[in-house]
């Protein structure tokens, strides 16, 4: 079965991309950081790609 894009994926990724940061981001989204992280993670494992550099300071896009 392929993989689908959940909406909620959708809106962690454009507001950890907005943010520049994880934690920024689950502040706006009102979601706990490992929750968010999660989620993050759950959608580059289905997509099979790295969609952000994480530093110490917050993460970029690839």
């Amino acid at each position: 079965m392929a993989f689908q894009v959940k909406i909620h994926q959708i809106r962690a990724f454009v507001e950890v991309a907005r943010q520049g940061s994880i934690r920024g981001a689950s502040r706006m989204l009102n979601m706990s950081q490992p929750a968010l992280s999660k989620s993050i993670q759950e959608l580059e494992e289905g997509l099979a790609a790295q969609l952000f550099f994480r530093r110490s300071k917050g993460v970029t896009l690839t």
